[in-house]
């Protein structure tokens, strides 16, 4: 209906917003921090799960600062009259925050999350759920929170009220006209001087600046929404020149029209309603919600897909098992460790190990004398590099993290013996990785070493104020030049940061400006990726991190955010003349949060599928951030599956994620052809086709989503998808006779998450359990024979979330 496409939210964070006013009812909730709203001749105080009502046409304004944040949900009179309203009631709703006990408030808190959960979940598939919640929302305030008001307005601060709203619908209707005071005050039979005191009083600004803010909040929107120049939107919005527009958008913004319209545009699909970035918290809110209905059923697609396979197509290098990650230093140590990597080195084969951690306390490698003399002692580090190198593996070593005697503080921000911090002495720092370097290039080779890669501390920290960046640039260079000084031929790599930095002017750009003036620009560039939105720049983000109560930021609506932060790079490198340098995505996941109950589903398997193939070859490494559960960097694990973003449980168990890491070894060695959700290659007469169809987080999820109550709820934070049923041709296959071989991961096969639930998901397994699970969660397996002629048709049916392997063994070449 009409009504439930003018239902609103809207998102307040830093600032101060100028006065308005809206057609709807306007309700409040506090999300974070103090907010103030000026409403009625008070300002009220907003606090986490605090309410207000502001009514129809009554000016407001909102405060919100000290990093304060609420959201507004607009409800339109047709819906308020729906519920029984007419236009002489009159809200009265107020609760500072949500310590208060008045009885009511629960019930509205309810609703109003009950609403939020359908609109940002599917608004089109849940208009009736939104509609009818929120006339139940308004039928309760109404019967306790309302009061009729006076039919005539007779008294003075009524006539003003009035009076300023004439001025105000005059400013809205015509702010991009000629308008003057003198104008306005000759229409209200004012003095011009009478009225400047008025407005001033009333709103707290001048009519000069609510104007040229209301033109200027105009003309921002236009800059997004609009391929309009600069000029032409400076006077569409009443401005009487482009320079005279660039001045005040810049005196209002921080800066120029064009920079704005840039960052935007970038920003765009990660925000709400066009109204910002919601990175504040909700889990305030969701924690009001009632449990989560069972989605519908997914719809079905049918597609019609034509593939080439006689093409010569392109060689594959498999650069996504190029590095393969197990945390830190000393979990290599572990006997468990082992034996998973020793696992994933017979069924997959990576090339390089890589960890974080070598300096940390647990490796004992750096310590001093009571005068401060530094003295080593490389034991557990010897014994680490020595399994390695029995495995046929070269290290990706970082030298990190501080080690406490060199640290300028003691930051630990994970439950684990790690300093992050500034270094107090880089002379001593310097040192440190020469003595290390000497000694690995004497115990494994010089000439072995050199085809090693060596990297420092993450540049992420200094924007996660664990460190300034000039002290950052400060740790980099010196290790930059300590290794250099060991062999210039030692490969040195940077700077290591998340992926949200592609954006920031401080970040990759301004490292890469500080690499070339200084002479330090690495061998190869390393970077992180996790589809996060300005984790750095979030200032609730390491208490997120620290809590894991909910996801750390806000996930990128971009489900191909991987292509695009790898285009971005390849783009920055082009500028900056490094292109042909090595790409090394170090790490990438699906999310940061440890504790994301979906990353134990099938949906790993199909991130995986997508994303790697998606940017096959095109880096030089794809790490996934990491082989096991059992490095953990929060808490103790309560529990077999409990979010962990692994590709193993903690005692052994293979989740979805290896299970689609293996259909990925078993591809060819030439690329025929590919396409969305499709990846077909060649390996001499026989041919592998890997299908997946992905289905991304759904909307709510992705804004801070709190962390699920149960088990049974992972599936409930997707979109709903649709069953595919792909009819596909192998154009160009050889004439004959097939054997097809077919592997699928899903909800019913693959996943060991599923077994787990359908066992009834208890917290720890028996031995006998654990070796249950270990066999029935192997993918589904099927064999048919299958005739060419003229090309091949297949026709197959995935449901949401899985992936499928297709082996096409061609029986003459026996």
């Amino acid at each position: 209906m009409d009504g439930m496409r003018q239902i609103a939210f809207q998102f307040f964070h830093g600032g101060e917003q100028p006065f308005g006013y809206q057609p709807s009812l306007t309700l409040f909730f506090g999300l974070q921090g103090s907010a103030a709203i000026l409403y009625s001749g008070k300002e009220w105080a907003i606090e986490p799960a605090g309410i207000l009502a502001v009514n129809p046409f009554e000016l407001f304004r909102v405060v919100c600062r000290d990093n304060s944040a609420v959201i507004a949900l607009h409800i339109p009179r047709e819906l308020l009259r729906l519920a029984g309203w007419d236009d002489a009631i009159q809200c009265r709703c107020y609760v500072g925050s949500g310590k208060a006990a008045a009885e009511g408030f629960d019930e509205i808190r309810r609703l109003y999350a009950s609403i939020f959960q359908y609109f940002f979940q599917d608004r089109e598939q849940n208009t009736s759920q939104i509609t009818s919640s929120t006339i139940r929302l308004a039928g309760v305030l109404l019967s306790g929170f309302s009061e009729k008001a006076e039919q005539a307005a007779t008294s003075q601060r009524e006539q003003s009220t009035l009076r300023l709203k004439r001025i105000l619908d005059k400013i809205h209707d015509h702010w991009n006209e000629e308008l003057s005071l003198s104008g306005i005050a000759k229409q209200e039979y004012l003095s011009v001087s009478y009225l400047s005191r008025f407005f001033k009083n009333s709103l707290h600004t001048t009519f000069t600046e609510y104007l040229t803010s209301l033109r200027l909040r105009y003309a921002a929107q236009l800059l997004v929404s609009s391929g309009d120049s600069v000029t032409q939107i400076a006077y569409a919005c009443g401005f009487r020149s482009g320079s005279a527009f660039i001045g005040y958008f810049r005196e209002r913004y921080g800066q120029t029209p064009k920079q704005y319209r840039a960052e935007q545009r970038k920003a765009q699909q990660e925000t709400i309603q066009g109204q910002g970035d919601v990175s504040g918290s909700v889990a305030v809110l969701l924690s009001y919600a009632l449990p989560e209905e069972v989605k519908p059923q997914a719809d079905r697609k049918a597609r019609q897909v034509s593939a080439r396979c006689n093409a010569s197509g392109t060689p594959l290098r498999n650069t996504w098992r190029k590095l393969c990650n197990i945390g830190y230093a000393h979990d290599g140590l572990l006997a468990d460790v082992r034996q998973q990597l020793e696992r994933a080195q017979r069924e997959i084969g990576f090339e390089y190990l890589r960890f974080h951690g070598l300096f940390d306390e647990d490796m004992k490698i750096y310590m001093e004398q009571p005068d401060g003399t530094p003295y080593y002692n490389f034991t557990y580090m010897d014994l680490l590099f020595d399994y390695i190198h029995s495995l046929g593996l070269k290290a990706y070593v970082e030298l990190s993290f501080l080690p406490p005697p060199l640290a300028v503080g003691q930051t630990r921000i994970f439950d684990r013996p790690t300093v992050i911090s500034a270094c107090k002495d880089l002379k001593k720092w310097s040192a440190l990785i020469r003595a290390v370097l000497l000694h690995l290039a004497e115990r494994y080779g010089r000439e072995n070493v050199r085809t090693w890669r060596f990297t420092t501390v993450s540049m992420n920290y200094a924007f996660l104020g664990c460190m300034a960046i000039g002290e950052y640039f400060e740790l980099y260079q010196a290790s930059f030049q300590a290794v250099k000084g060991v062999d210039a031929a030692f490969q040195f790599g940077g700077p290591g940061g998340f992926a949200n930095l592609v954006w920031e002017p401080g970040g990759y750009r301004g490292f890469l400006s500080f690499a070339q003036e200084q002479h330090c620009m690495p061998d190869f560039f390393a970077a992180q990726y996790y589809p996060h939105r300005a984790a750095g720049r979030d200032p609730a983000f390491m208490d997120f991190t620290a809590s894991q109560q909910s996801v750390p930021t806000v996930l990128s609506g971009d489900e191909s955010f991987l292509r695009t932060v790898r285009e971005q790079l390849e783009s920055l490198f082009a500028e900056y003349g490094v292109q042909e340098r090595e790409l090394w995505f170090e790490e990438c996941n699906s999310t940061l949060w440890q504790r994301d109950l979906s990353s134990d589903t099938c949906y790993k398997a199909v991130w995986l599928a997508k994303n790697l193939c998606e940017n096959y070859d095109r880096a030089e490494a794809f790490g996934y951030w990491l082989l096991t559960d059992l490095m953990d960097e929060h808490a103790a694990l309560n529990s077999v599956f409990h979010g962990g973003y692994r590709l193993f449980t903690y005692n052994g168990v293979p989740k979805s994620g290896y299970h689609a890491m293996r259909f990925l070894r078993q591809l060819g060695d030439v690329l025929c052809d590919a396409g969305e959700g499709w990846f077909l290659t060649r390996r001499g007469k026989d041919f592998q086709l890997l299908l997946y169809n992905y289905c991304h987080y759904d909307n709510l999820y992705r804004y801070r989503y709190k962390r699920l109550e149960t088990p049974q709820d992972a599936y409930s934070v997707f979109q709903r998808g649709a069953v595919c049923q792909l009819r596909m041709t192998l154009e160009g296959i050889p004439d004959g006779l097939y054997r097809l071989g077919t592997r699928s991961i899903g909800q019913t096969h693959g996943s060991a998450f599923d077994k787990w639930l359908e066992i009834g998901a208890p917290p720890c397994l028996r031995p006998e359990e654990l070796l249950y699970l270990s066999e029935t969660s192997r993918p589904a397996y099927h064999v048919r024979e299958v005739t060419a002629a003229d090309g091949l048709r297949l026709e197959e049916t995935l449901h949401p979330l899985e992936t499928r392997l297709l082996l096409l063994h061609h029986l003459e070449a026996d």
